[in-house]
């Protein structure tokens, strides 16, 4: 059970990054399962849509399968937001930046996360 405070980082950015803080990486972490596949059954069109646009939205290899639920309650979000045709209340706004930022797709997330270069360079090249 997580205790309050900064959020850790993934282990697998730690390696990626260096590890800048040098702390234990946890071998245990729990790994993401399966790809995000398509939207619920029985969405509308427009529902269907709004995933879309959020899946295709978010960085590229970010979201997985266990993500589903947390795109879900985006795009109904979303899609509340957008069909009231009024102002963001202070807890619509506040909702749909915290899971646009699980997501990495603020500005500050984005930032934080590191791409893959799409090269498979190989570490024994230079020998």
């Amino acid at each position: 059970m997580a205790i309050g405070g900064r959020k850790p980082t993934a282990t697998h950015l730690k390696v990626v990054t260096g590890n800048p803080g040098k702390r234990a990486l946890n071998k245990d972490e729990p790994q993401a399962a399966g790809e995000l596949g398509s939207p619920p059954p029985g969405w509308t069109a427009d529902q269907k849509a709004l995933w879309w646009e959020v899946v295709n939205s978010a960085p590229a290899g970010v979201l997985t399968g266990s993500d589903r639920l947390l795109v879900e309650l985006a795009v109904r979000n979303l899609a509340n937001v957008r069909s009231a045709g009024t102002e963001l209340t202070a807890a619509q706004s506040a909702e749909m930046r915290r899971c646009l930022g699980e997501m990495g797709m603020t500005p500050s997330e984005r930032a934080r996360l590191v791409a893959p270069s799409g090269k498979n360079e190989n570490p024994f090249a230079d020998l």
